[in-house]
């Protein structure tokens, strides 16, 4: 009821500028006979404040008032003018003819035709002018009084009692297609809230030829037609009691309703007849006061309609009416160019629905129209919601729903369904509309609603994109182009919602609105079972079909943050409601990110701590090996305790190394399918552009902070590593990992250069590394990787092969060749059931340190432990890499651990 409000809103400020309105022109081709017998066919633009007559190919004509012939229009000044040369059909035109058209400035033409306009508006009208505020529910009376003129009378047989029952006969039909009553079209279009009873009077000859009261001035306008006003209503002074039709007590009549004889310039395009329009009668400079009340607006409209020769149907009232309840004109009033590009078209009385049916079935007001009148509630549509609706037909229901702008109470949308039924049955199309409108007050009052093209106030949002009136038939949802849905998006480019799964079944529509500020809620359910050692499952309440999941899981870094699982970021697991995450460390805890996505939207997280089990002993491994009491044929192992174990077994080989270094590798040829044994990769991607792979395509591409390579072997150890690399922006690096019983350990750090080149690193023995991709953005690639390596030969040593410890944490090895490179495991026992093997501990006691005796004797018949630098290592278990081994005063040896 926005209009309604601003409207009150004037009257409490007493005046405000006038609004004038009018029917459109009928923007059906016309044919008219030209005085010398030929015909032509025309088009009408404009209202009763500016109208133009066009060839059917859009040249501008000027009607010469001696001849009554068109001719093709030039410009005279700032106005038109007649050329001298009849227009005829584009086919038929001579040399002559076709030279002039050629050399007409159309465009300019147009252009002064609309200036004309906004002259001629601006001229007739007066400075304020009170707002009638005509009731719109219950059964007001209305005064309808009929004109005729000294040269023209009603062809109509017996007009009062015609127009009486046009107006108000329930169901009233007549020869010229009629199927309703002007009576019966509002109160369907009222949903019986209003029942106007039309009072007829007259007709009344007037003293003028009807040339005369329908001739235009300078700006198109009927000049002398307030002439006839006061002329008709003061012959009827003594027959109508006209302070009864002042409804609201304001001192002025309501409005007062003329038809009159014959036909109307708005379907003729001749400027000697009177267009129908709505109007004030102090815009002629008139006062009229008749019973103590002011005679002031009015409307009217003719009687015949042309080509036909039969009364012209009620669309012309209901239009003209409409203006009197308060609603504007939806057509463009302000330039004939934009008039079937910015409106409603046929889908609108208050548009060029005004000539559904010949005029006999205007098609019922809008569910915005009917909300402005009092005549319909929407049902509010929130951004913040995801909800399938149905919508019945309009007219059956009385239904609408409306979509606010946030922030702009002025601003909304409204969803309406209209079926081919009823008075709606000669619409373009049928289906679902979707209308945006954007209230302007200076808009309404000036009735200039959809004047600018590129801001349309009331306005169909077309499902084909085509606004013009040729595609009405394109507008609705699914309609003809099949469209099943469509953003809601305000005037500033705000995303507010998606109506989508239109469905029109029978005369039935529904559909799926998802507002822009929905929020998809976190999965809810979410539980954990089955919780292993290495792995636990989660499961959570599905959200539907239509919703998928994806997930993080984290890992709790014991000083008070999380860090990633490698592999287990943003892994999407699909429209699953369980989900089984593996290859975690036994006793950890855990943390589990799960978010649900549907469409475009996603959820909030749903998050759950998970604390893996005890690992099974079956599982376990001892760990912690290391050495001590080294001597130049022994030394001592010594490993952390296994939780359950009640014995070890120790088991010692002899290492001999391949005197040749082997290259094994991988040129990413097969890609993940053609990886050796051991490889991995959490990458799907590859390369092929030229330029980014090394020897051939493709190459690995890692493009995620999360994604790496890893490179392992059993029978061989890597001494070093190579790999072709490329980086798509400065700044990335490839971290290189060597793996140990607490995971993995950096050993090295690599740019990756922005060309394609050979990165080397040296490792010194080891069976397995990672490349971690370190990102700073863009990708990398990678490509040839080469592992120089040495093959290793393990012999066990009879003596030491599966030796029981007792249930010691320590064993001696003695009477070992002080030349050679030895490595031992060590495997839990728990009564009859073993743990897995230990990572091999390795010591060459052969190798000798550059430690200088002096810093050994301070701690004679101790043993430390030192890193390649000389540093004193703590006492505890040592990362993978090459340590050297001090024991009292003896030689140093150097120890391999992995």
């Amino acid at each position: 009821m926005m209009f309604k409000q601003f409207l009150v809103a004037c009257m409490a400020a007493v005046a405000f500028p006038l609004a004038v309105s009018a029917i459109p022109a009928d923007p059906q081709l016309k044919q008219v006979r030209q005085p010398d017998g030929s015909v032509l066919t025309i088009r009408i633009w404009g209202d009763e404040w500016h109208n133009m007559v066009l060839t059917s190919d859009g040249v501008p004509l000027y009607r010469n008032k001696l001849s009554g012939a068109f001719e093709y229009a030039r410009l005279s000044g700032d106005t038109l003018a007649g050329s001298g040369i009849v227009a005829v059909e584009a086919a038929a035109r001579d040399a002559r003819a076709q030279a002039y058209v050629a050399s007409l400035d159309i465009a300019a033409l147009k252009n002064a035709s609309a200036r004309v306009r906004k002259k001629g508006k601006s001229k007739l009208q007066p400075n304020k002018v009170k707002v009638n505020n005509f009731p719109t529910t219950g059964s007001p009376k209305c005064l309808v009084i009929l004109m005729e003129f000294s040269d023209l009378k009603f062809e109509t047989e017996n007009p009062n009692q015609f127009f009486t029952d046009m107006l108000n006969k329930e169901g009233f039909t007549y020869s010229n297609g009629a199927n309703g009553s002007v009576r019966d079209f509002y109160v369907a279009s009222s949903a019986g809230k209003f029942s106007p009873e039309f009072v007829v009077e007259g007709p009344v000859e007037l003293s003028q030829s009807y040339a005369y009261y329908g001739r235009n001035g300078s700006y198109d306008s009927d000049v002398n037609f307030g002439e006839a006003i006061t002329e008709v209503c003061e012959a009827l002074d003594d027959e109508i009691d006209f302070s009864q039709y002042d409804t609201d007590g304001d001192g002025f009549v309501d409005n007062i309703y003329f038809y009159y004889a014959g036909y109307a310039e708005s379907d003729t395009g001749i400027d000697t007849y009177i267009w129908p329009h709505s109007y004030y009668l102090h815009g002629y400079g008139v006062q009229l006061t008749l019973d103590g009340v002011q005679v002031d607006r009015y409307s009217c409209g003719n009687e015949l309609r042309s080509g036909s020769g039969k009364p012209t149907g009620i669309s012309t009232f209901v239009h003209e009416f409409a203006h009197v309840l308060g609603l504007p004109d939806l057509y463009a009033t302000d330039s004939y160019v934009q008039m079937s590009q910015v409106d409603p078209g046929y889908w609108d009385t208050m548009a060029s629905g005004t000539y559904n049916n010949d005029m006999n079935t205007p098609p019922l007001f809008s569910a915005y129209e009917r909300a402005e009148l009092g005549w319909l509630e929407y049902t509010d549509l929130s951004i913040d919601v995801d909800i399938s609706l149905d919508l019945p037909n309009l007219g059956d229901s009385n239904k609408a729903y409306r979509v606010k702008v946030p922030g702009n109470d002025n601003e909304f949308f409204v969803i309406e369904n209209r079926q081919q039924k009823g008075w709606d049955e000669f619409l373009p199309g049928h289906g679902m509309l979707l209308w945006h409108i954007d209230v302007d007050e200076d808009a309404w009052l000036g009735n200039t609603v959809n004047n600018d093209p590129d801001h349309q106030r009331v306005d169909i949002v077309e499902a084909d994109g085509d606004s013009s009136i040729s595609s009405d038939d394109g507008d609705p949802f699914p309609g003809t182009s099949n469209v099943t849905e469509v953003g809601i998006i305000s005037w500033d480019e705000a995303d507010l919602a998606r109506v989508y799964d239109i469905v029109e079944d029978g005369e039935n529509i529904s559909f799926s609105f998802f507002g822009a500020d929905y929020r998809l809620p976190a999965p809810t359910g979410l539980a954990v079972s089955e919780v292993e050692d290495e792995s636990f499952t989660i499961e959570w309440t599905s959200g539907g079909n239509d919703w998928s999941y994806a997930l993080n899981v984290l890992k709790d870094d014991g000083q008070g943050g999380y860090t990633a699982v490698p592999g287990y970021q943003n892994v999407s697991v699909g429209a699953v409601d369980s989900y089984t995450v593996t290859g975690l460390e036994p006793s950890t805890n855990y943390k589990v990110e799960l978010w649900g996505y549907f469409g475009e939207y996603t959820s909030s997280a749903a998050t759950i701590d998970v604390t893996t089990g005890q690992i099974a002993f079956n599982k376990a491994k001892p760990a912690g090996l290391s050495v001590t009491d080294v001597t130049p044929a022994g030394f001592t192992a010594v490993w952390d305790s296994l939780d359950g174990a009640d014995d070890y077994i120790v088991t010692l080989s002899q290492h001999v190394y391949s005197s040749q270094t082997v290259t094994h590798g991988y040129d990413f040829a097969g890609k993940g399918d053609g990886m050796p044994d051991g490889w991995e990769t959490n990458s799907v991607q590859y390369n092929s552009s030229i330029g980014w792979y090394g020897e051939a395509a493709p190459a690995l591409r890692l493009a995620t902070g999360d994604n790496y390579l890893t490179v392992a072997y059993s029978d061989v150890m890597i001494d070093d590593l190579s790999m072709w690399c490329r980086s798509s922006v400065e700044g990335n690096k490839l971290r290189v990992e060597i793996a140990d019983d607490a995971g993995w350990r950096t050993l090295a750090s690599l740019d990756v250069p922005t060309d394609g080149t050979v990165l080397s690193v040296h490792v010194g023995q080891t069976g397995t590394l990672r490349l971690v991709f370190e990102r700073a953005g863009g990708y990398m690639v990678i490509d040839d990787v080469e592992a120089e390596c040495k093959e290793i030969t393990r012999n066990v040593v009879s003596r030491y092969d599966e030796v029981s410890t007792g249930g010691q944490t320590s064993f001696t090895f003695d009477g070992l060749d002080n030349k050679a490179t030895y490595g031992y495991v060590v495997t839990g026992v728990s009564g009859q059931e073993r743990s897995l093997p230990s990572v091999e501990c390795v010591i060459d006691l052969s190798a000798q340190s550059g430690i200088i005796d002096t810093e050994a004797s301070a701690f004679e018949g101790e043993t430390r432990v030192y890193d390649m630098q000389g540093r004193l290592m703590p006492d505890e278990s040592l990362q993978p890499g090459i340590y050297i081994i001090k024991t009292g005063n003896q030689p140093a040896r150097k120890v391999i651990v992995h």
